[in-house]
């Protein structure tokens, strides 16, 4: 009994692992943030991520805003206020490092804590596709990925910020 169960054992390990095999990927996503009055705001965009530590958000709706990750180095440009912000973070969302300190949970579902934050991730056999979490300021914030594509071809200078001409740069 003890070897069948072995067996059982590792194909799931195995079906989780290939959840992230990958070396680039790209995503739409939808965000949903719903405060303590139970307000919600939903955003949409598209996101690209290249490993180890390489993010680009890209936000289309309500409003548009650009996130670049490069480990803890963030840069936010929005255009809505010509500004561009420059800061280090440690309690930025790494899906990467979220998985990678992840733990089953249930069959779909890992959880993980990252800077004292418990991070529920539901996935299939092919990607994340939910990531759900309670930010500093105690919003709850979910993220669905739709449509990933792993390894798809990216220019290398997608991870490196443009910040437009006339924008206030504000460096933290």
């Amino acid at each position: 009994m003890k070897f069948w169960m072995g067996f059982l054992i590792l194909p799931i390990g195995l079906w989780a692992a290939s959840v992230m095999e990958f070396e680039t990927l790209h995503a739409n996503f939808a965000q949903q943030v719903t405060n303590d009055q139970n307000q919600t705001l939903r955003y949409t965009g598209q996101v690209w991520l290249k490993k180890p530590d390489l993010a680009l958000w890209q936000y289309e709706t309500p409003i548009e805003k650009t996130i670049y990750l490069h480990g803890n180095q963030v840069t936010l440009i929005e255009p809505e206020l010509f500004q561009a912000t420059r800061f280090e973070s440690e309690l930025s969302l790494n899906i990467l490092e979220a998985w990678n300190q992840s733990r089953p949970h249930k069959p779909g579902e890992r959880i993980a804590t990252v800077n004292q934050n418990r991070i529920l991730i539901q996935h299939d056999s092919d990607f994340i596709r939910r990531v759900s979490y309670r930010d500093t300021l105690d919003n709850q914030v979910a993220i669905e990925f739709l449509k990933p594509v792993k390894n798809p071809r990216l220019d290398p200078g997608l991870f490196m910020p443009e910040i437009p001409k006339g924008f206030d740069l504000i460096i933290h």
